[in-house]
């Protein structure tokens, strides 16, 4: 590794939260043996720990790689160019769904859908809502009472 130097470990800092900001990820950044120009990923998050400026500039490059993560799902989702496609029986073709491609565009979407709402929870992660919110913002129950002491009673064995 070469970025022993401080002008050294400024293009490298620069060049990961550029790439990072791109989408790329840092474990693929900096893989071993990938650019000996760039450190290991543990001397970079040690960076990161040392220096509240740069843990501010990594924070905003993985917001922006979410944000192309996020829009990578719309491509794959409308890419359809190889979900069919042509069998020939004899004098006869028609088209068929290529499962194979439509289900590996289905985990890819669910990949990062995953990853999205570990990245970033509050923005992308699912949300479960128990209550409704009235007119005049306050929450009121999606169940009403009676309903739900009738749920919990059968819950709990007791007749009616």
């Amino acid at each position: 590794m070469a970025a022993n130097t401080s002008i050294d470990k400024d293009r490298s800092i620069r060049e990961i939260i550029d790439r990072i900001s791109s989408g790329e990820s840092l474990r693929f950044i900096l893989y071993p043996n990938r650019a000996e120009h760039l450190p290991s990923i543990s001397t970079f998050l040690l960076w990161i720990s040392e220096d509240k400026a740069l843990s501010e500039q990594y924070a905003r490059a993985m917001e922006m790689r979410a944000a192309i993560i996020f829009e990578e799902m719309f491509e794959i989702a409308d890419d359809a160019s190889n979900d069919f496609m042509t069998i020939q029986k004899g004098d006869v073709s028609y088209e068929v769904e290529n499962k194979e491609v439509v289900s590996r565009s289905r985990l890819r979407i669910d990949t990062r859908k995953w990853a999205l709402s570990r990245m970033n929870p509050k923005k992308y992660g699912e949300r479960i809502q128990l209550a409704e919110t009235d007119t005049i913002g306050n929450d009121k129950p999606k169940i009403e009472e009676a309903k739900l002491k009738e749920i919990l009673d059968y819950i709990n064995g007791k007749p009616d």
